[in-house]
């Protein structure tokens, strides 16, 4: 089957864009693809060309602004083999088949607001968790499925034993702010996509802040720029793309 393209068209007397890095040294493009933070996006564009983009980029919030003090923990997170931190009815099911567990407390973090504890399951699900935890003294008894966690935004009754604690993790500028003005910004970002041959992706600028929406927008980006779409032959996935697209403006 023939390979599709996506490309938008371009003035063709269009000034070339000129990247410039932190040595200086300079590359000339037809079109850039940003994929990474707005903080960072905002940070590389030139402020005489790009006014409009600005305005949005510079607007988005991330939860390790740590603007409340129950988001510090998504600054950096415990990376921990505590089993305890799971509901206990549901707490052998959770260990081999979840991914993640949201537990939200209506009695409130900061401010009275509701608080919402993230765990993530590590060793159900990913080969290095697994593997890591398996190679130490602290995994558990049932060796058949062992116990890797990273935990984010504990409840203020919540704690994980200390002794099986084995690092931490700190991803910044990973997690959007899912507030009001995120969303407006994110609903505004098609007027700016491929605005002066520049394109946005990832999980400020989608519908949604999740692994699978960030990759399809960077799947969407990079046809945009002129990339082969790569899953012709599946119906759902162009079915997903197609939608995308619609929502980024291309």
């Amino acid at each position: 089957m023939r390979a599709v393209r996506y490309l938008p068209e371009r003035d063709a007397d269009a000034p070339p864009l000129v990247v410039r890095d932190q040595l200086g040294d300079e590359a000339r493009f037809d079109r850039v693809v940003f994929a990474c933070p707005a903080t960072a996006a905002a940070s590389a564009l030139s402020a005489s060309d790009a006014s409009y983009e600005l305005s949005l980029l510079r607007g988005v919030a991330y939860h390790d602004d740590v603007s409340r003090s129950d988001w510090r923990d998504w600054l950096e997170a415990s990376v921990h083999q505590d089993p305890g931190v799971l509901p206990e009815e549901h707490r052998q099911e959770v260990r081999r088949h979840a991914a993640f567990v949201v537990a939200t407390d209506v009695r409130g973090g900061s401010g009275g607001v509701a608080n919402h504890e993230v765990h993530h399951v590590l060793g159900s699900w990913s080969p290095n968790g697994a593997a890591a935890a398996s190679a130490t003294a602290a995994s558990a008894t049932d060796a058949s499925q062992p116990d890797m966690y990273m935990s984010q935004c504990l409840h203020a009754h919540r704690s994980i034993d200390e002794a099986k604690v084995v690092g931490s993790f700190s991803a910044p500028r990973s997690h959007p702010d899912l507030s009001y003005r995120n969303l407006a910004i994110t609903q505004m970002m098609h007027l700016v996509q491929g605005r002066h041959g520049i394109y946005y992706c990832g999980n400020w600028c989608g519908p949604g802040n999740g692994h699978d929406l960030s990759f399809l927008g960077g799947v969407v980006a990079a046809c945009a720029v002129g990339a082969d779409y790569p899953f012709e032959q599946n119906a759902g996935a162009k079915k997903d793309f197609a939608g995308m697209r619609q929502f980024m403006g291309f």
